[in-house]
């Protein structure tokens, strides 16, 4: 755990001095999404007790009601992990207050993986998220067999152990793994309808190695631009891309399952 879950040394990259961890040591978690941020596994975490503390709500503020509604959908991963980071990165404010948009339906999130990564904007949330990753969080499921799913909804004879439906992501870990091709590249894990990760290699990657599906110097560029935030640098391309988000889910959604 010393050694797995170690904050990197460093909070600077290329050139840029970014935000460091709020915890003492990562948080191990089985898997989280590249393309849709704060959407980890909270099933399962292991991290030290100070660290852990800092997932707990600390008020009771409407959003927050949502922990308690077992209809709330992906909303509940999101919430348990983001409030830590917000104060460093106020840029995923918004992200939140529209998260009804990020559904999690598979036709509408293939339709809305190909908008998201048209927009400028979204590549200054994909490269802050990536840090947050690479400095907070181990993302390991280990060998297949070592973590094993089997929820209710699929499985309702519980009688028979053996003959228990195992299901995603658990049942074919090494294609999640592959399907990242770290170090390839960003765009393969990314372009997924859900771009979960199976390990520390993707984020790692992004910061560590050359990106070769990327021109040179536009992560670094990005990077940049996360802290200016608060200053107000990128209000016109965030306002656009809300109301991009917004119109994509009326016409793609609502107006579908209109009464």
């Amino acid at each position: 755990f010393a050694r797995l879950c170690a904050v990197p040394a460093k909070a600077d990259f290329a050139g840029v001095k970014m935000s460091r961890s709020p915890f003492k040591q990562k948080i191990w978690i089985p898997w989280a999404d590249a393309n849709q941020p704060f959407f980890f596994e909270d099933a399962a975490y292991i991290g030290l007790k100070r660290d852990l503390e800092k997932l707990v709500p600390k008020s009771a503020r409407p959003s927050h009601v949502l922990l308690a509604d077992m209809n709330c959908g992906s909303l509940v991963h999101v919430l348990r992990y983001i409030d830590t980071f917000l104060p460093s990165f106020p840029i995923f404010k918004r992200y939140v207050a529209s998260y009804g948009a990020f559904l999690s339906d598979l036709a509408y999130r293939k339709a809305l993986v190909s908008m998201l990564l048209s927009d400028g904007f979204f590549w200054h949330l994909i490269v802050a998220h990536a840090w947050i990753l690479h400095t907070s969080f181990h993302i390991d499921c280990g060998a297949p067999g070592d973590l094993r799913f089997f929820p209710n909804t699929v499985n309702t004879d519980w009688n028979d152990i053996d003959r228990l439906k195992l299901t995603p992501p658990y049942d074919n870990i090494d294609m999640w793994r592959g399907g990242t091709k770290a170090g390839a590249g960003a765009m393969p894990a990314l372009m997924r309808t859900y771009g979960r990760l199976m390990d520390d290699a993707w984020p790692r990657a992004l910061f560590t190695q050359k990106i070769t599906d990327m021109p040179d110097g536009v992560l670094g560029r990005l990077a940049r631009n996360v802290p200016l935030y608060s200053t107000g640098f990128l209000n016109e391309i965030e306002d656009a891309f809300y109301e991009k988000l917004r119109a994509f889910h009326d016409q793609h959604w609502l107006r579908k399952h209109a009464a």
